[in-house]
């Protein structure tokens, strides 16, 4: 099954319209009627006018922004491709490789359809059959059961096997290719903006504005969480709208981040994108100044991409001024200095535990694993520590080991000492 999508207004209709028509001709081929689930319309709601910095941009409650303004009443219905990818003759419909003028996108439409796609980077819109190079906007990769695997034109389907029933399986074959190019095709056309082609780095810049207010929300995240929507999509709605919601109006700032992002991912260079699928077709969108609509979801990523590289640079650039050493012996009680430089929950076999990670003066690493990380007394309670707080801490030594590269100390029954009372003076002989 595909992620679920949504188509707006009038497109669920016409969505609809299409599909009937496609499973009529798949009933003349004799194969199964393609699988797509149009679900129930909701009514949605948006208000491009509204300037509360908290509301969204989308709601199905038209009273989020109160009396004051009069939202756009629009539909909407969640499509999901259901079922396994297409086969005939022992053929799977596997990939679609989408030819840019900078490069290459691979796209997976169905789950599962799991190979390596590596080889069709950068590489021209050859196809298997007719062995000829064209300008051609897409081309088809289908995959035998015993392993053959062949790229194909779209007008090449027809004819490019010379075995069993080539009319089914071409049939086949493109039903649900043009179901893909159609669902995709309609809910990039959103609320019928008819807009072919946005300026990536102006939409980058609404999208900062989105992550500077909101944060980051994935697609998937944003389906998973019922939330109103994602980040790309609600800056790509103000992006259309030009909203004057001082949340989705960039300033000189997000405009600034968004650009540093874009750089940074076309200074990419082969080595560093290795055999990573995501970061290689990072880089072939963000290459032009223009994109098709369709491609926000995955430019709109290139921030939080970038971000996460720079962090990880200083990340390593700081642990170069650092001490890497192991300290203690295994099974030693220690009393240390320590700074809590990170906290993380791992739900494990036994329960939630806390992972702590400290540092010493001199920038060596322990580590504690803590399911009660409780331990500063706190009038007549505890709390736990807070990042960034230096504290004069108790542990015993587990273990030695290193984590990417770097060395950390174990430790368990981590305690913060009691302090030793002062013993009172001597009573001086009579």
């Amino acid at each position: 099954m595909s992620e679920p999508r949504y188509v707006y207004d009038g497109n669920i209709d016409k969505l609809a319209h299409e599909v009937e028509k496609l499973n009529r001709r798949a009933a003349k081929l004799g194969v199964p009627a393609i699988q797509l689930h149009i679900g129930e319309r909701e009514p949605i709601f948006i208000c491009p006018k509204c300037k509360d910095p908290q509301a969204p941009y989308m709601s199905t409650d038209p009273t989020v922004w109160g009396t004051e303004f009069k939202p756009e009443g629009h539909e909407r219905a969640e499509v999901v491709i259901q079922g396994q990818p297409p086969m005939l003759a022992g053929w799977r419909f596997a990939a679609v490789v989408d030819h840019l003028s900078n490069g290459t996108i691979t796209r997976y439409p169905f789950a599962g359809a799991e190979i390596d796609l590596t080889p069709y980077r950068g590489a021209e819109a050859t196809c298997d059959h007719c062995q000829t190079a064209r300008n051609r906007h897409e081309t088809f990769i289908v995959v035998h059961d015993d392993g053959p695997e062949k790229r194909v034109g779209r007008s090449c389907l027809r004819d490019f096997l010379g075995h069993g029933d080539p009319s089914k399986l071409v049939g086949h074959l493109n039903l649900y290719g043009k179901l893909f190019a159609l669902v995709e095709g309609f809910e990039e056309a959103g609320f019928d903006t008819g807009v072919t082609y946005m300026s990536l780095p102006v939409f980058l810049g609404f999208v900062a504005a989105q992550i500077r207010t909101h944060g980051w929300m994935s697609r998937g995240r944003a389906y998973e969480e019922g939330h109103h929507g994602a980040t790309a999509d609600i800056a790509a709605h103000a992006y259309w709208t030009k909203t004057t919601s001082p949340v989705l109006v960039p300033t000189g700032d997000d405009g600034v981040r968004g650009q540093k992002a874009l750089d940074w991912a076309r200074a990419l260079t082969d080595a560093e994108v290795g055999d990573n699928d995501y970061l290689y077709n990072l880089r072939a969108v963000c290459t032009d100044d223009y994109i098709r609509p369709k491609r926000g979801g995955l430019a709109a990523s290139v921030i939080v991409a970038a971000e996460r590289a720079f962090d990880k640079a200083r990340e390593i650039a700081d642990q170069a001024t650092k001490s890497n050493l192991h300290v203690g012996a295994v099974k030693e009680r220690l009393t240390l200095a320590l700074t809590l430089k990170q906290t993380r929950e791992i739900d494990g076999y036994y329960g939630v535990s806390t992972l702590h990670k400290f540092e010493d003066a001199l920038g060596n690493l322990f580590v504690w694993f803590a399911s009660n990380p409780e331990i500063v007394p706190e009038g007549t309670g505890k709390r736990e520590l807070n990042i960034g707080e230096t504290m004069t801490l108790a542990g015993t030594v587990k273990g030695h080991d290193d984590y990417r590269g770097r060395n950390q100390t174990k430790l368990t029954r981590v305690t913060v000492p009691k302090a030793k009372k002062a013993k009172a003076p001597k009573k001086a002989a009579a």
